[in-house]
Protein backbone atom coordinates (compact mmCIF):
# COMPACT_ATOMS: atom_id res chain seq x y z
CA UNK A 1 0.00 0.00 0.00
CA UNK A 2 0.37 3.49 -0.47
CA UNK A 3 -0.38 4.87 2.70
CA UNK A 4 -3.99 5.97 4.47
CA UNK A 5 -5.81 9.24 3.34
CA UNK A 6 -8.97 10.26 5.18
CA UNK A 7 -11.83 10.75 2.71
CA UNK A 8 -14.88 11.75 4.70
CA UNK A 9 -14.63 13.31 8.31
CA UNK A 10 -16.84 16.50 9.86
CA UNK A 11 -15.73 19.11 12.17
CA UNK A 12 -17.30 17.25 15.08
CA UNK A 13 -16.83 13.32 13.66
CA UNK A 14 -18.90 10.17 14.74
CA UNK A 15 -17.43 8.33 11.75
CA UNK A 16 -14.34 8.80 10.17
CA UNK A 17 -13.56 6.81 7.15
CA UNK A 18 -9.94 6.10 5.57
CA UNK A 19 -9.20 4.30 2.83
CA UNK A 20 -5.83 3.06 0.23
CA UNK A 21 -5.84 0.93 -2.61
CA UNK A 22 -5.47 -1.57 -0.17
CA UNK A 23 -7.91 -1.30 2.67
CA UNK A 24 -10.29 0.96 3.95
CA UNK A 25 -11.27 1.66 8.11
CA UNK A 26 -13.77 2.73 9.18
CA UNK A 27 -14.61 3.78 13.23
CA UNK A 28 -17.20 4.94 14.91
CA UNK A 29 -16.63 7.23 17.58
CA UNK A 30 -20.35 7.52 18.91
CA UNK A 31 -20.19 3.80 19.32
CA UNK A 32 -18.71 4.36 23.57
CA UNK A 33 -19.90 3.08 26.76
CA UNK A 34 -21.92 5.50 28.42
CA UNK A 35 -20.73 7.17 31.71
CA UNK A 36 -22.61 7.77 34.47
CA UNK A 37 -22.31 11.29 35.76
CA UNK A 38 -24.55 10.77 38.75
CA UNK A 39 -25.32 7.10 39.72
CA UNK A 40 -27.54 5.64 42.75
CA UNK A 41 -26.62 5.70 46.61
CA UNK A 42 -25.77 2.16 47.29
CA UNK A 43 -27.10 3.12 51.13
CA UNK A 44 -30.41 1.48 52.03
CA UNK A 45 -33.36 3.96 51.93
CA UNK A 46 -36.17 2.91 54.26
CA UNK A 47 -39.91 3.22 54.12
CA UNK A 48 -42.83 2.74 55.62
CA UNK A 49 -45.56 1.12 53.50
CA UNK A 50 -47.49 3.61 51.40
CA UNK A 51 -45.51 6.74 52.20
CA UNK A 52 -44.08 8.80 49.42
CA UNK A 53 -41.18 7.34 48.09
CA UNK A 54 -38.39 9.78 46.23
CA UNK A 55 -36.86 9.08 42.91
CA UNK A 56 -34.06 7.17 42.18
CA UNK A 57 -32.31 9.52 39.81
CA UNK A 58 -29.02 9.01 37.36
CA UNK A 59 -27.60 10.81 34.31
CA UNK A 60 -25.10 9.26 31.96
CA UNK A 61 -23.43 9.91 28.65
CA UNK A 62 -21.38 8.83 25.31
CA UNK A 63 -19.91 11.63 23.26
CA UNK A 64 -23.35 13.48 23.11
CA UNK A 65 -25.31 10.46 21.92
CA UNK A 66 -28.63 9.49 22.73
CA UNK A 67 -28.92 7.50 25.55
CA UNK A 68 -32.09 5.32 26.98
CA UNK A 69 -32.71 4.06 30.24
CA UNK A 70 -34.02 0.82 31.41
CA UNK A 71 -35.09 0.36 35.48
CA UNK A 72 -34.84 -3.43 36.50
CA UNK A 73 -35.79 -4.70 40.02
CA UNK A 74 -34.85 -7.63 41.99
CA UNK A 75 -35.98 -9.08 45.41
CA UNK A 76 -32.63 -10.86 45.60
CA UNK A 77 -30.47 -8.84 43.77
CA UNK A 78 -28.82 -10.78 41.37
CA UNK A 79 -31.92 -12.22 39.42
CA UNK A 80 -33.15 -8.64 37.91
CA UNK A 81 -36.38 -7.84 35.24
CA UNK A 82 -38.19 -4.27 34.25
CA UNK A 83 -39.07 -2.33 36.96
CA UNK A 84 -42.76 -2.09 36.98
CA UNK A 85 -44.14 0.69 35.05
CA UNK A 86 -41.10 2.06 33.98
CA UNK A 87 -39.74 3.98 31.33
CA UNK A 88 -37.30 5.36 29.23
CA UNK A 89 -35.99 8.50 31.66
CA UNK A 90 -33.13 9.06 34.14
CA UNK A 91 -35.79 8.98 37.23
CA UNK A 92 -37.64 6.02 39.09
CA UNK A 93 -39.53 6.08 41.93
CA UNK A 94 -40.09 2.72 43.37
CA UNK A 95 -43.38 1.70 44.38
CA UNK A 96 -44.23 1.59 48.53
CA UNK A 97 -47.56 -0.52 48.25
CA UNK A 98 -46.38 -3.63 50.38
CA UNK A 99 -43.44 -3.98 52.98
CA UNK A 100 -40.69 -5.51 51.93
CA UNK A 101 -36.83 -5.17 50.32
CA UNK A 102 -35.97 -4.59 46.46
CA UNK A 103 -33.17 -3.38 44.54
CA UNK A 104 -32.94 -1.21 41.78
CA UNK A 105 -30.69 -0.48 39.19
CA UNK A 106 -30.61 1.31 35.65
CA UNK A 107 -29.49 0.32 32.35
CA UNK A 108 -27.89 3.15 30.67
CA UNK A 109 -27.15 2.57 26.55
CA UNK A 110 -25.84 4.59 23.83
CA UNK A 111 -28.43 4.85 21.62
CA UNK A 112 -26.49 6.08 18.43
CA UNK A 113 -26.85 4.11 15.05
CA UNK A 114 -25.64 0.90 15.08
CA UNK A 115 -24.06 1.15 18.22
CA UNK A 116 -25.85 -0.76 21.66
CA UNK A 117 -23.23 -0.55 24.36
CA UNK A 118 -24.44 -0.16 28.10
CA UNK A 119 -23.74 0.46 31.31
CA UNK A 120 -25.02 -1.00 34.96
CA UNK A 121 -25.68 1.95 37.60
CA UNK A 122 -24.79 1.25 41.16
CA UNK A 123 -27.51 -0.92 42.70
CA UNK A 124 -30.23 1.19 44.88
CA UNK A 125 -31.51 -0.89 48.25
CA UNK A 126 -34.91 0.17 49.14
CA UNK A 127 -36.64 -1.16 52.21
CA UNK A 128 -40.03 -0.80 52.92
CA UNK A 129 -41.87 -1.52 56.18
CA UNK A 130 -44.92 -2.20 58.06
CA UNK A 131 -45.69 1.19 60.02
CA UNK A 132 -45.74 1.04 63.73
CA UNK A 133 -49.33 0.49 65.01
CA UNK A 134 -50.43 2.44 68.18
CA UNK A 135 -50.92 1.23 70.82
CA UNK A 136 -53.94 1.31 73.38
CA UNK A 137 -53.00 0.61 77.25
CA UNK A 138 -56.49 0.04 79.30
CA UNK A 139 -56.02 -0.45 83.07
CA UNK A 140 -59.21 -1.50 85.24
CA UNK A 141 -60.04 0.63 88.20
CA UNK A 142 -57.96 -1.19 90.59
CA UNK A 143 -54.83 -0.37 89.43
CA UNK A 144 -53.89 -3.87 89.22
CA UNK A 145 -55.14 -5.16 85.75
CA UNK A 146 -53.07 -3.69 82.52
CA UNK A 147 -53.78 -4.70 78.95
CA UNK A 148 -51.89 -3.43 75.68
CA UNK A 149 -53.45 -3.89 72.62
CA UNK A 150 -53.32 -2.74 68.78
CA UNK A 151 -54.60 -0.19 66.89
CA UNK A 152 -54.39 -0.43 63.24
CA UNK A 153 -56.18 0.71 60.07
CA UNK A 154 -59.44 1.60 61.88
CA UNK A 155 -59.68 -1.42 64.02
CA UNK A 156 -58.63 -2.45 67.83
CA UNK A 157 -57.30 -5.52 68.79
CA UNK A 158 -56.52 -6.95 72.36
CA UNK A 159 -54.75 -10.05 73.43
CA UNK A 160 -57.90 -11.12 75.02
CA UNK A 161 -61.84 -10.38 75.27
CA UNK A 162 -62.23 -8.21 78.40
CA UNK A 163 -65.59 -5.79 78.25
CA UNK A 164 -64.50 -3.51 75.84
CA UNK A 165 -66.09 -2.06 72.31
CA UNK A 166 -64.24 -0.63 69.92
CA UNK A 167 -66.83 0.75 67.78
CA UNK A 168 -67.91 3.61 70.85
CA UNK A 169 -65.32 3.14 72.66
CA UNK A 170 -66.98 1.71 75.82
CA UNK A 171 -65.02 0.42 78.03
CA UNK A 172 -66.74 -1.95 80.92
CA UNK A 173 -64.70 -2.39 84.08
CA UNK A 174 -61.53 -0.40 82.99
CA UNK A 175 -60.85 2.66 84.80
CA UNK A 176 -58.37 4.22 82.18
CA UNK A 177 -57.15 4.62 78.45
CA UNK A 178 -53.39 5.54 77.15
CA UNK A 179 -53.34 5.73 73.19
CA UNK A 180 -49.77 5.44 72.14
CA UNK A 181 -49.29 7.00 68.55
CA UNK A 182 -45.50 6.36 67.60
CA UNK A 183 -46.72 8.86 63.74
Amino acid sequence: GTGASLSSASTNPTTVTMGSADATVTANFSCVTPTFSTNLSTEPVNYTTGASASALTVAASANNASITYLWQSSTNGSSWSSASGTNNTANYTPSTASAGTMYYRCIATNAASGCSTSATSNVATIIVSAPTPATITLQNYDGDATMTGYYSGGSFTLPSENDFVCGDLTFVGWSSVTINDPS
